[in-house]
């Protein structure tokens, strides 16, 4: 059961909007969930997962997995920062 207790709306699969107090089940599945702000959209990717999965194991004061970084080029990171998102006008 996902309720919104926050201003912004959700927006749930298919266009819907969960308001502020509303509630909505969610399937036992992999959901990408949106908080619509002014000007952008925050992905929210939930899983949901049924009782009879055995419990995580991870810990909240685990740190991430830290993954080597991949080595760029000038060139390549040229076109990353070319590709990225324009940030708003201040």
């Amino acid at each position: 059961m996902l309720e919104n207790l926050g201003r912004a709306p959700i927006r749930l699969p298919g266009a819907r909007l969960l308001l502020k107090g509303h509630r909505e089940v969610l399937p036992i599945a992999y959901t990408p969930l949106f908080v619509v702000c002014q000007e952008r959209e925050h992905l929210l990717e939930v899983r949901v997962a049924d009782r009879q999965l055995p419990a995580s194991t991870s810990v909240p004061e685990m740190s991430t997995r830290h993954v080597p970084a991949w080595p760029l080029s000038d060139r390549e990171r040229l076109v990353l920062v070319c590709r990225g998102p324009a940030l708003p006008a201040a």
